[in-house]
């Protein structure tokens, strides 16, 4: 069984600062800066700063404070009152000195309870069922009076669809689960337009639900009966949202014992709608909105309770609006001396005394307003007073600082915690001001935590916009308790992000497999969906051992590149009927070596030197076209040398070093290691336009800079905002290097190729690994002989359509004159003839081939087996896709490719002098 630990004040908080750029706080009601620490300082601590004051003169003032009972060593930056009584406009009698020392510590400073979840809840490890006990079941039920707003929708739309159909538990869990992922990826700025197409957001919304569902259910959201309202809000005006208003509060209430130190202050949620209680607060990011006052633990940020404020419907019962907020917020902690820091509005004298009476034995330390009738005139500002000095007066318990940092300005802190004014001897300031700073910023951070990833979206009803803000407050509650429960195991918890992105799975998860089982949804969909779903594994099988191993089946795989299978599913099968074994190999910089484990249909990994180039400048951000990395040997770094000779058990160690020398002589012989630096080949033309605008020009020609252009290797779909793209890796732009001698349309597009280099080297691994780069003409003859297959990666695109997920096909090699006759026919087509130059090779078939738009600049590879070991496949980048043809697809003609061994002055004089860091 795991031993348990006890949690330390702060750990939580620095989970939160760790996934989120947190700024510093400040208040109206101090001047000195926020410190965000949570261990506090203790009233024994006080006891070791040196408290000094300035000895007042005695002699011509018969009611003075005698000289023996002023402490000793007194400095010049604490002021002792000339009397030993003081008293407030109201009568309030204050003394200079406090009336008793003593070096125990107050009964009302012992706490004997500690912090976490209850019991019930320490053995919570999952995101859902953190988040279960928070957004229950019951909630779920009320949530269904959306049902009753439908029916009503529906008696006006006499052609009822799927769209209005009446919802489920499960379809309210996925609408949350959407909420939920909103706000882990900040789309909830998004208009559903963008949030619903895959292109910003990828599939997982569009999986979960469509968009005219997601706005139908939005706009029929009800938390209560429709009916009962006008009765209701003649008492109450939070009616619509009340009853589970209540259920989550009294589940925040229960779930967790806070610590010692509670912070009481507001928050805003932004609305700009109507509202009866809708609160103008000029110093607040979001200045108009709804003011909810609430109560969070200041070491963990975890809210005990919370209060809508209803401004003149709020009930006191003749209590003042500040005290009454501070007593009833407090309810669950009565009795237990724990402490309450809060600001001005909250704060006066009466209630600082209350709360040290049965029952609710609480202290208090806040700042307070000067317009107090308490406050003596002694403590107010004296322009004869120096700046940054202090004042101290007590009341029995009750302890009364008065600051002056600046010549107009005077702060003044109350305090019930039973102790004596000290002064740091650092700063010159009271510690009630330091203690005060420690512990005021609970409902702050809270209140940014629930900023940075908030499930919020644009809104005309209050009760969604409160709906939201108790989304967001749910979602800070559950990740305190999973952190809580995790770390006690000493185990390290997942990051606010992961944590609500796990936990938007879990939700949205029970309502796809529902609608996966639809009959009348689209194919294509049922795909995105199973795509998304995670993958249920197989029972184990009771074959007995000496059961004999089933044959390697063979599978038929049809990939094509963004056009129908109609013209070439007879040819495909005749060339993509391999072994499983054969298609799903390690890449070792262009080289295979078959993998132990279970082979995968990953295109990603039979193509891992396959990148997309995107352009920031796009509207949306989109891939513009391909390209290949590229290395100049086959052992890249250390690391990956050691992976080889782990895979090549049986063999002997000198003799796999010495084989990997002798291709690396081979292949590269006289190269500097500092060249073998990957960078990326890609071709320069742009698919959707006529003329000779390039990859990396803009519209009107002219060429942009790098830094408009990103690359992404590893990625298995187009979209760039996909959550699945798990082993995705970007890379800036800072380098581009075009040939020279390529002019477009007047020299038919010769010299079609560019070398783009890399801000930061990708991190090599099973999905993303360079490809060889060999002169050798020789082989490369060898390898472009008529029939010899090559494999192409790409998403292209046609006017049928687009591939969402990359594909990998194999074309043969066409001879050049073979293809410039094809090129000849097509032009009474196309409308225009596609020049074959001298640097241009071919491949595809008569029937046609399956290149599009997007494909450009992806890499024509060739692959060549060992001789040494069969097992072991090397690929080499023998050409680039350069297509040119403006409409779209030519799907009657060859694929031509620029012939990088024809360009390899280019690429060697430009790679050599452009080298970074590894």
């Amino acid at each position: 069984m795991a031993s348990h630990r006890r949690i330390e004040d702060g750990e939580i908080s620095r989970l939160f600062l760790e996934t989120s750029d947190e700024e510093t706080l400040e208040s109206d009601s101090e001047i000195e800066d926020t410190l965000l620490q949570d261990d506090v300082q203790s009233n024994g601590e006080d006891c070791e700063v040196s408290t000094i004051s300035q000895s007042p003169n005695t002699e011509n003032d018969p009611g003075a404070l005698p000289s023996e009972s002023l402490p000793p060593d007194v400095p010049n930056y604490v002021i002792v009152p000339q009397h030993q009584s003081l008293r407030g406009k109201d009568g309030h009698r204050w003394t200079a000195t406090k009336g008793r020392t003593c070096s125990r510590v107050s009964a009302c400073n012992i706490i004997r309870t500690s912090k976490g979840p209850i019991r019930m809840n320490k053995c919570l490890y999952d995101p859902i069922e953190c988040f279960s006990i928070f957004i229950t079941d019951d909630i779920v039920e009320e949530i269904k009076w959306t049902n009753a707003e439908i029916q009503l929708k529906m008696q006006l739309r006499p052609d009822v669809k799927a769209t209005f159909k009446p919802t489920i538990c499960e379809e309210i869990r996925g609408l949350l689960g959407i909420l939920t992922l909103t706000a882990a990826m900040k789309d909830n700025y998004l208009t559903t337009d963008e949030l619903f197409d895959y292109s910003y957001s990828g599939n997982r919304y569009i999986a979960a639900m469509s968009r005219d569902r997601f706005d139908f259910l939005i706009s029929c959201f009800r938390m209560d009966d429709k009916t009962l309202r006008p009765e209701l809000r003649v008492t109450d005006t939070f009616a619509p949202i009340r009853k589970i208003w209540d259920i989550f509060i009294n589940h925040c209430c229960h779930n967790y014992i806070p610590g010692p130190y509670l912070t009481i202050d507001e928050q805003l949620l932004g609305f700009r709608g109507r509202c009866p209680f809708r609160m103008y607060i000029p110093n607040k990011p979001n200045k108009y909105g709804l003011k909810i006052v609430m109560t969070c633990d200041n070491s963990t940020r975890y809210m005990v309770d919370a209060s809508p404020y209803l401004d003149k419907c709020t009930q006191t019962n003749g209590v003042p609006l500040g005290e009454f907020y501070v007593k009833e917020l407090t309810k669950t902690v009565y009795g237990s001396n724990r402490n309450v820091t809060c600001d001005n509005w909250f704060t006066s004298v009466p209630l600082a005394k209350n709360l040290l009476k049965h029952p609710y034995k609480l202290t208090l330390v806040s700042t307070i307003r000067s317009n107090k009738r308490e406050i003596p005139e002694e403590m107010k500002n004296v322009h004869s007073r120096p700046v940054e000095t202090s004042m101290f007066c007590y009341d029995g318990p009750l302890a009364l600082a008065s600051y002056k940092p600046k010549q107009s300005k005077m702060v003044y802190v109350l305090s019930s915690c039973d102790e004596e004014g000290t002064v740091h001897s650092t700063t010159r300031k009271p510690n009630m001001i330091h203690f005060y700073n420690e512990t005021k910023c609970g409902v702050d951070t809270f209140d940014q935590m629930c900023s940075n990833m908030s499930c919020s979206r644009k809104t005309n009803r209050w009760p969604m916009a409160m709906f939201y803000g108790m989304m967001n407050m749910a979602f800070i509650n559950a990740y305190i308790i999973y952190c809580d429960n995790v770390i006690s195991k000493n185990k390290k918890p997942l990051g606010r992000r992961d944590f609500m992105k796990k936990l938007s799975n879990s939700l949205i998860t029970p309502w796809m497999e529902t609608r996966k089982q639809v009959p009348t949804l689209l194919t294509n969909l049922k795909d995105k969906i199973s795509n998304l779903l995670p993958k249920k594994r197989s029972e184990p099988s009771n074959q007995e051992e000496d059961t004999p191993e089933p044959k390697k089946r063979k599978y038929a795989v049809l990939l094509t590149l963004g056009f129908s299978l109609k013209r070439t599913t007879f040819s495909i099968r005749k060339l993509f009927i391999v072994e499983r074994a054969c298609r799903n190999l390690l890449s070792v910089c262009g080289l295979r070596v078959q993998a132990e484990e279970h082979p995968s249909d990953d295109t990603r990994v039979r193509a891992p030197w396959h990148v997309a180039v995107f352009d920031k400048l796009a509207i949306p951000i989109s891939v513009k076209c391909g390209g290949s990395i590229v290395a100049r040997n086959l052992v890249i770094s250390d690391p990956n040398r050691d992976e080889i000779r782990g895979r090549n058990s049986g063999r002997d160690q000198k003799e796999s070093d010495q084989k990997e020398r002798n291709l690396i002589r081979r292949r590269d012989r006289g190269r500097n290691r500092e060249q073998r630096n990957c960078f990326v080949v890609i071709s320069m033309i742009d698919p959707y336009k006529r003329s000779a605008i390039q990859c990396f020009n803009s519209y009107f020609g002219e060429q942009l800079l790098p830094v408009n252009y990103f690359l992404v290797a590893g990625k298995l779909y187009r979209s760039l905002y996909q959550p699945n793209d798990d082993k995705a890796q970007r890379s800036e732009v800072i380098g581009i290097k075009y040939s020279p001698w390529h002019t477009g349309v007047f020299s038919s597009y010769q010299h079609d190729i560019a070398l783009v280099f890399l801000a930061t080297p990708f991190i090599f691994n099973e999905y993303v690994w360079p490809v060889c780069l060999n002169f050798d003409k020789s082989l490369d003859e060898m390898q472009l002989t008529e029939g010899r297959l090559g494999m192409v990666a790409g998403w292209g695109r046609s006017d049928r359509g687009s591939s969402e997920v990359l594909r990998v096909v194999e074309l043969p090699s066409i001879e050049v004159h073979r293809c410039i006759i094809k090129a000849i026919n097509t032009k009474s087509r196309y409308g225009e003839e596609q020049q074959i130059t001298s640097d241009k090779i071919c491949a595809g078939y008569d029937t046609g081939t399956p290149l599009c738009m997007e494909d450009n600049g992806g890499g024509f590879v060739v692959a060549e087996t060992d001789r040494l070991d069969p097992r072991k496949r090397y690929y080499y980048l023998r050409g680039v896709v350069s297509l040119y043809n403006r409409n779209l697809c030519n799907e009657v003609s060859f694929s031509v490719f620029t012939k990088v061994s024809a360009h390899e002055h280019f690429i060697r004089n430009n790679s050599a002098n452009f080298v970074y860091k590894t």
